[in-house]
Formats: structure tokens, sequence, C-alpha cells
């Protein structure tokens, strides 16, 4: 980057949005997206982002592999800025002035460093005004009308007649860009900044944004399609990994007559990012929907999945259906929950003072877990330790015990993570408060447990 921009925060943090991927300038990490990790680390299994930069910095070779969070939290280490999460998207904040922009367009801005589109003919995205995206100002640099399509983009569904053709016949405007969340300060609180790139749906003040999109070249669907009597809507509780479960269709006329509903549904593994990877199911069935609400009930079973997984954990399902001259269609996405790995650290509370955590993991289900890679690591109290595991059998349990030495005073957090090629997602934490030299500690040693997340299996 030439020396007179680098004072230049816009082109900066521009450089830096193009160089966190490797996708066309040799830059600091490779984004993988399918379930083959053996030449590298799985992004699953990273525990944070020192060995990453430091690997990249001694070696200027980039390292394998990443997916939107690794990008979005090694930018974040870079350049200590906000981290904001979009329905398992991740993308930074940066807060910088912006002179090359009208007044009022400062302030916080989109920086995306997973390669997605090219920007000026690189792999990149913005800086882009949270702002102009609120309010449909998409003239302005840098990649404002990509960022608001993601947070502002409707659903189409369409049907296929006998002949292939594709007919539109619902328009969702709300299923995408639901929420934005970031992290809270000083805690892992999830804090919602839906607000700050979008008007309520419906209001006036969005209807403005999206009139102004489209003056700006954002093309929308105005069609007027006829208001269906009926709809279905798919629901089901959490759902472990391992475990059968049942998806509820819940089927709602609001006509006075009965109708026979002639359903398909699918059920698929698929990539965080939509990406079918298997399908697993195919059924076709009728539902008698007397006027009024009806349930139908799918059982879904560990055996059906089972051998369609790999190391995906997300089911999608989507059911279509026809009724005389109405068509109605709903789609879900199940985030099978993994077990936890516990972390329990003792030893004496304090810098300088030799402590030991030890991760304790079982296996609970019906087959081994082979080639199995474990990650532990604490900023401030340990760099990176790695365990390799030949085979964790079914029911088994294994224990891996570290020593350590704090070297920072303060909250401290531990983590440790664990991936092979049949079981990702694993991870646990504990969090510690570290005391300073001289500061008066329990005389016994300390003992702390993290109870497993919430959400987990």
């Amino acid at each position: 980057m030439p020396i007179y921009n680098r004072g230049d925060g816009i082109m900066v943090v521009r450089k830096a949005s193009a160089m966190l991927n490797a996708q066309d300038d040799n830059g600091l990490l490779v984004g993988k997206w399918d379930d083959d990790y053996s030449m590298g680390t799985a992004p699953t299994l990273w525990t944070g982002s020192v060995k990453i930069l430091l690997q990249y910095a001694n070696t200027g070779i980039p390292i394998c592999y990443a997916q939107c969070w690794v990008f979005a939290g090694v930018f974040n280490t870079w350049n200590q800025v906000r981290h904001s999460i979009w329905n398992y998207h991740c993308w930074n904040e940066v807060n910088m002035t912006r002179p090359d922009l009208p007044q009022g367009l400062g302030g916080w801005q989109v920086v995306d460093g997973t390669p997605q589109e090219t920007s000026d003919g690189h792999f990149r995205c913005g800086p882009a005004s949270v702002n102009a995206i609120k309010e449909g100002l998409l003239c302005h640099p840098f990649d404002s009308g990509f960022v608001f399509a993601e947070v502002n983009s409707d659903l189409v569904c369409k049907k296929r007649d006998r002949y292939g053709t594709l007919t539109p016949f619902r328009v969702d405007t709300t299923h995408i860009g639901l929420a934005m969340y970031t992290k809270g300060i000083g805690s892992d609180a999830p804090h919602n900044v839906t607000h700050n790139y979008k008007y309520r749906e419906g209001s006036a003040e969005d209807k403005i944004t999206m009139d102004r999109a489209e003056e700006y070249g954002c093309e929308r669907d105005h069609s007027d399609y006829p208001v269906s009597e009926l709809s279905v809507t798919m629901k089901t509780g959490e759902v472990s990994l391992g475990h059968d479960f049942d998806l509820v269709l819940q089927f709602e006329n609001q006509g006075t007559d009965s109708k026979e509903v002639q359903a398909h549904l699918a059920g698929e593994v698929v990539f965080y990012t939509g990406v079918i990877a298997s399908t697993f199911k195919y059924d076709s069935f009728s539902v008698t929907v007397p006027a009024g609400q009806t349930e139908h009930v799918v059982r879904i079973t560990y055996l059906e999945y089972k051998a369609h997984l790999g190391s995906q954990l997300s089911l999608h399902f989507m059911l279509t259906g026809q009724a005389d001259d109405q068509s109605l269609s709903a789609f879900t996405v199940i985030q099978l929950l993994t077990p936890p790995l516990v972390l329990t650290v003792s030893g004496i509370t304090q810098i300088q003072q030799e402590m030991f955590v030890t991760c304790d993991f079982t296996n609970p289900f019906d087959f081994d877990l082979e080639g199995v890679q474990m990650v532990m690591e604490g900023p401030g109290l340990m760099s990176e330790r790695t365990r390799q595991y030949d085979k964790i059998s079914s029911q088994s349990s294994i224990s891996w015990k570290e020593n350590f030495i704090p070297r920072l005073a303060g909250p401290r957090r531990l983590m440790a993570a664990l991936a092979c090629k049949s079981l990702c997602q694993v991870s646990g934490i504990v969090d510690i408060n570290i005391a300073p030299l001289g500061e008066a500690t329990e005389p016994n040693p300390a003992y702390y447990v993290q109870p497993p997340p919430e959400n987990h299996y």
C-alpha cells in the first residue's frame, strides 16, 4: 500500500478487506466451504486470531482455512473494531469520519473480508456507511448496494408448471434481514443493532428508504399476488445431534370449506451458506385442512439424516403444496446441537502462579470419532495448545490436562474446541478472574466449572 495512503482510514480498511482473503492477492486467509479441511485447520477449530496473524507474518503464505466468522474475527483483532453477525454471516464495523461522503454518513461503516463479490477488481467490501444503508442512499461508495441487499432482500416464492416455466406466487418482505446483532460491551449478551441498519418493516420511513433505493437501481417485485386462504408454517424444538425429532406442519385455512392439500416435503443437509450438501428425504402426502387450523406431524429419524451429515449440522426442510388453484410453501433450517467440552480450572488465581485446566469430553454417539483435533487457548493465560486423538470410541471419554501461568490480571477466558471429519462446532469455555501481584487470594486452590452453554447438547 503506498505510504501516502496509510493515513487515510478509508483506504486502509478497504485494503484490509481485500488482504484478509487470499482469493486474488495472496492475502491472509483461504476461504473454504466444504467438508475437506485435511490440508489445513477446520474453520471451527480456531480459538483466536493471534496464531493466524503470526503464522502469516512469519511465512507470507495464506492460512488454511476460514469462513465468515474467521475473516471477521481476524479483522477485529487487526483493527480492534465492532463485530456483527447476520444469519450465520459475519462482518465488521469501523467507526470513522467520511470526508468523501455528505454530512451525516460518517460514523459506523461496514467492512467485510469474506470474499463474495469483487469491488473495483478485488474481492473486498466496504467501507459502506451504515447510515447510508438505512436511508437507501446506495449511490455512495463503497458497496452500499451489496450490503443493503444483504439486510433488505425480498424472498420471492415461485412455482414451476408442467412445461418448466417458473411463476411467482408470493413475496415475503420480512424473512431476510430479520435481525443484526453484535456482542454486548463487557458481556457475552447479544446487542441488537437492527435499528441502525433499517427502519421498522412496513413503516412510513421504511417505505421511503425502499423507494429511494429503487431510484438508485435496486430492483424489487411489485406484482400484486392474490391473498391465499391457505398457509403453512413449520415448527420444531431444539434438536441434538443423534436424536429423532418431530417436524410439526401447521396448516391454516381462512376459508369456510375444507381444502385437500397435495404436499411435498424435502429434507436436505446444507452448509451455513445455504448450499445443499445432500438430500436425505423427499415425501409426498395429502392433508385435509378444515376451516381453521390443523397439524400434521412428520417424524424425522436420526437414521435418515445420519449418513448424509458429513461435518455439517444444518438441516433444511422445504414444504410445497397445492390445493385447487392455491399454492403454499414454507421452509425452516434446524441447527443440530452438539455435546460440549467441559473445562475445569484449579490453582491460585493470581499472576505468575501455576494453574491447571482440564478439558473433558464424552462421545455420546453410536459411532467412533476418528482423527480428532483439539485446541485450547486463553489470551493472557496461555498460548495455543493442541492435542490429537486417533480415535474416541463411542460412549467413551477423554480428559486433557494442561498447566499454565497467567500473565495478565483481570477477567480472563480459556477456550477449547474439537473437530474431526464427522463432528465439528464442539467447544467449551471457562471464565477466570486473575488477581494482580500482591493482592490477597484464597489460601486454598480455587476451582471453577463452566456449565455447558444454553442451546447445547
